[in-house]
């Protein structure tokens, strides 16, 4: 710190800030408390005003990219779900339908192997007459 860059040799003061405590506490109102102190300790004091403040600013940044990477995944994960479960109602609709089908087929063979049965019955019937 050059003593010619500020008008006393506090440049919290300088600045209008009662102390480094003060300035790291005004600092936290605008980004989180842990990084503000993390940064801060890393840094040192001799890049408050510099240094720390380019930091936070690109931690900011690469926050505010990564809150739209997780809502472009949380929206990509959404439409994901929201298809799986249009494909299982479809897949549901298409059981039901080929169960219906089965069912219908079903009946109709009863009918068709019941009147085979009545015209195999008459034809019994007709030979034992003929006999």
């Amino acid at each position: 710190m050059h003593k010619d860059t500020y008008t006393t040799s506090n440049p919290y003061t300088d600045n209008g800030y009662k102390s480094r405590a003060d300035y790291l506490a005004e600092l936290c109102d605008s980004y989180p408390a842990d990084v503000v102190h993390t940064l801060a300790d890393l840094l040192g004091s001799s890049e408050d005003f510099d240094g720390l403040v380019t930091m936070l600013e690109d931690y900011s940044e690469t926050e505010a990219d990564d809150a739209d990477d997780a809502d472009d995944a949380a929206r990509t994960w959404r439409a994901a779900a929201a298809m799986r479960a249009l494909a299982t109602e479809t897949d549901a609709a298409a059981v039901r339908t080929a169960r219906k089908a089965l069912a219908d087929a079903y009946d109709k063979a009863g009918a068709a192997l019941a009147a085979a049965r009545d015209v195999y019955t008459a034809a019994l019937a007709a030979l034992d007459a003929a006999d």
